[in-house]
């Protein structure tokens, strides 16, 4: 909620609240209690931005995920085909 909207009400709040009972103390309490309170709140703007930086963030760590595994898929590949050439070599020298 707007902080503008919330003061704009908060005469209206203040007589309600004395009408109901509370002295005006009181009153200005609660008022300054759920407006600090409010201050803290997230508002659709600050949601959806947030929400936007997220997808952004979800999507970098996805690129840089592919990325890693084709690294590890590649080097893993290197790997084998290393391992099949020295066993090819082992086999080839027990064989003669």
């Amino acid at each position: 909620m707007e902080r503008y909207a919330v003061r704009s009400s908060t005469k209206a709040a203040r007589r309600r609240l004395e009408a109901a009972g509370f002295d005006s103390a009181q009153a200005e309490a609660l008022l300054h209690m759920i407006g600090d309170s409010q201050e803290a709140l997230a508002t659709k703007q600050d949601l959806a931005s947030v929400q936007g930086a997220l997808k952004q963030d979800i999507a970098e760590v996805r690129s840089e995920l592919k990325q890693d595994i084709a690294e590890v898929r590649s080097e893993l590949k290197q790997d084998i085909a290393e391992v099949r050439s020295e066993l090819g070599a082992i086999l080839g020298l027990a064989l003669r």
